[in-house]
């Protein structure tokens, strides 16, 4: 499964329908939407980026907390900002990241 972290607007949709996922596809903006997920995950942080406390900006995600909630393979990102603080988190909790 892959879940995207973001807000479902125009922007988004356009990247969902420019990327052809094989995966089932999720987007979510807040912690509640992972609760019932048990099988393995991809992340994918498209347009934003991880504040200094953890959060993915414009969302309600914590990125530590979706890392120990779920079962995470890998996190890809895209926007640059801040990268340190993804690499920071991923690393400690042995997960995978790369650059979108």
């Amino acid at each position: 499964m892959i879940l995207i972290i973001g807000m479902m607007d125009n922007k988004m949709r356009k990247f969902l329908t420019s990327h052809r996922f094989e995966d089932k596809v999720k987007v979510i903006n807040k912690m509640c939407n992972v609760k019932f997920i048990k099988e393995d995950v991809k992340v994918i942080i498209p347009f934003g980026f991880v504040t200094e406390n953890g959060l993915v900006s414009n969302t309600l995600v914590d990125l530590y907390e979706l890392l120990i909630s779920v079962n995470v393979l890998e996190v890809i990102y895209y926007n640059s900002y801040n990268e340190k603080i993804i690499y920071k988190i991923c690393n400690e909790l042995n997960v995978s990241v790369k650059k979108g």
